[in-house]
């Protein structure tokens, strides 16, 4: 059984199993009534409980849908959850409508928008689009070469909860910090440099909310690839000759304004 028939199955199976539960609550609630003027259950209107279910089933779809389109290593490609498939939303506007729902479509939808080469081509893409935001500030401006290789850096925002406290990195620096790390590990796996990738996807996950941030701390990805070093305003990234040269390449390729000004 295919990916859309299993869904519609589990959507089907659903449906029958709320009704049916309904129908055996309210039997027992008018029982019980008769008896004691109350009951011990709380009556809740199956057909809500579809149509809220049904968002939920249309949103995790979607989210299978990503997982399973995704190249193996590369980061999770982004599929729009509201208002990008809107004839499939439609049906659980109304509670009425709610069982109209059809999850084989929306999975046939989202194959042919994103399965096969279309997905394996998102995913650089949206991993170069990543690295392009986090290097915003260096590649605006005149790359800096050192050794041969490039020095890419970006601002980082601080928080210190008391004087002469910790200084830990703001919630919204630390989403970009593990996006755009991330986004490198995909690149890392372009390069078929599986030790590099396995080194940033774990420093991409860093719980940098709660470990201090210390100056000057230096962090090596990779057979010496990549070089961080950790300031309080900013991180500097020291790439290795030939990793330099391939991002060059791959940022070319998958987002044509990002390094415009490092040839």
């Amino acid at each position: 059984m295919d990916t859309g028939k299993k869904l519609d199955q589990i959507w089907t199976d659903f449906i029958t199993l709320t009704r049916s539960q309904a129908s055996e609550t309210d039997y027992l609630s008018e029982q019980q009534t008769r008896l004691l003027g109350s009951s011990l259950f709380k009556s809740d209107n199956p057909e809500q409980l579809i149509q809220d279910a049904a968002e939920t089933l249309y949103e995790k779809t979607i989210d299978l849908a990503a997982r399973r389109f995704t190249p193996l290593g590369a980061q999770k490609i982004t599929i729009p959850t509201r208002d990008c498939y809107g004839r499939f939303r439609a049906p659980y506007r109304d509670k009425d409508d709610a069982p109209n729902f059809t999850p084989s479509e929306l999975w046939v939808a989202l194959e042919r928008d994103y399965g096969g080469e279309k997905g394996a081509t998102k995913a650089p893409m949206e991993a170069a689009e990543h690295i392009r935001r986090l290097f915003s500030e260096s590649l605006r401006s005149e790359i800096v070469r050192r050794g041969g290789g490039v020095v890419l850096h970006h601002s980082v925002y601080v928080e210190q909860w008391r004087v002469n406290g910790p200084h830990n990195l703001s919630y919204g620096c630390v989403q970009r910090l593990h996006d755009g790390v991330a986004a490198l590990a995909t690149f890392a796996d372009w390069t078929a440099r599986p030790a590099l990738a396995c080194d940033l996807r774990a420093f991409s996950t860093r719980d940098w909310l709660r470990i201090p941030l210390v100056s000057r701390e230096r962090f090596a990805f990779g057979d010496s690839d990549i070089t961080l070093i950790t300031y309080l305003s900013k991180f500097e990234y020291r790439l290795s000759p030939t990793l330099a040269e391939q991002l060059n390449v791959f940022l070319s390729k998958y987002d044509d304004s990002a390094m415009a000004n490092a040839a």
